[in-house]
Parts: structure tokens; sequence; C-alpha cells
């Protein structure tokens, strides 16, 4: 099912300001590539379905139809849906009042110093690798790349711990542990390192607790308490 690329599709995208930004194709898809609704519309018709689309615009009127907060979709007055709803408050007839429904927000509490696990580790994606490393990892030339998945830590830090440039250290978290080369990052803040993702089959996600997003106490997917020490 080759997808059209962006340029060679037409669609909409709400940023977070709430403003709705429609787009149409500059050129066509090569070969046999489709837009993506194009593509569910061929998955609909092979399991039988009778739903059928012959264009965007026909899902685009669907979807101001079914969904309120789009009712300017694809019109050359589109609007910041967002700020219509906080002004008008209401949009369904047949319901009467309808406001926003917002996730509910959990407040996170003082971090309390742990003397086991003196450090915090930031999770983050370095420029090359995204998410997991699934994909990128797989590229040819990024692996020529002299990127190994080092943990960066400061140069005081290092100097206390006695590590240096590429030395192995062990960094443990209460739920887990890897074994990372180290690299000394100048200006990084001390108690902090940084924990590149998807590197090693993306074995930093060993360090996070296992929680659902949004649980009452969770700590999240992207930082954790951690110990480090070298590995001689």
């Amino acid at each position: 099912m080759p997808g059209a690329a962006f340029s060679e599709k037409g669609g909409s995208f709400t940023n977070l300001e709430g403003r709705i930004q429609s787009f149409e194709p500059v050129v066509p898809p090569p070969g046999e590539a489709k837009p993506d609704w194009e593509i569910l519309s061929l998955l609909f018709e092979k399991t039988g379905s009778t739903i059928r689309y012959s264009s965007l615009e026909e899902i685009r009127a669907e979807i101001r139809n079914l969904v309120p907060l789009y009712s300017g979709l694809g019109r050359e007055a589109e609007q910041p849906w967002v700020k219509e709803v906080a002004m008008a408050g209401a949009f369904h007839p047949d319901e009467g009042e309808k406001r926003i429904e917002f996730s509910p927000a959990f407040p996170t509490e003082e971090d309390i110093p742990d003397k086991s696990f003196p450090f915090t580790a930031i999770l983050i994606s370095v420029r090359f690798h995204l998410g997991s490393g699934t994909r990128t990892s797989r590229s040819p030339r990024l692996k020529e790349y002299a990127l190994r998945g080092e943990v960066e830590l400061s140069p005081e830090d290092g100097k206390r711990l006695n590590l240096a440039e590429r030395d192995l250290a062990k960094i443990t978290s209460p739920h887990g542990s890897i074994s990372r080369s180290v690299t000394i990052k100048e200006g990084l803040r001390q108690g902090l390192i940084f924990v590149p993702t998807a590197f090693h089959n993306n074995d930093a996600m060993e360090l996070i607790e296992l929680s659902h997003l949004g649980e009452v106490d969770s700590s999240g997917w992207k930082e954790c308490r951690v110990n480090i020490e070298k590995i001689e």
C-alpha cells in the first residue's frame, strides 16, 4: 500500500493554537501511490463495507457534519475552532450547552531526593534517531555516524565518579539497569544525565516504570531517578 507523500496529497492539520490548516497536493503521486483516504476506501471495499468515498471534499463534508468543532473545515474562511468553542460554549442544538472536555490534570509532588538514586535521567531522542530506532537503526548511512547511544553527564559528575570519555558505566533505576558508554558534556547541570533512546534495542526503556499514562504517582516515560557506577 504505497502512500502518497505530504506534497502529493491534500488534507488538514490542527495546530496547538486550534487553527485548522488545510493543504492541497502540489504534484501527483508517482506510480501506484495513493492518498491515505483512497487506500482506506479500497480497504473498506475489500472487507465488504458499504462505506464509499469518491473525493477528499466528500470526507471533509462528512467531518463538518459529524464534528461541529470542524464546521469550518475546507472552507475559505477557516477559523481557530478552539477559540470559537471557548466563546460559544454550545454546539449541538439537540444536546443543549456542551463545553470542551479536557483530560484531568494530575498534580506532581515535590521530588524527594533518594541517596540510592541521586541522578535524574532524561530519556531523549538524538537528532538522527527517533522513537525506538526501529527504522532509523536500519540505515547504513546513520550507522556510520559516530553515535553509539552514549550517556551524557557533566564534567563535575564525571570527575566525582571517576568516569572519563568512552568509559563504560552501569545506569540503574528502581525498575531496571543498562550499560552504556559515557560522554562528558560541557554545560550540563550536575545531577542530570541524558540517556539517548533508539540504541541497543531501545534498552533505555528498561529504566522506566511500567505504568499507564496518567496513573497517580506515575513518573512518566521521559525521566526517572538513577544511580551511575563505573564498570571496570
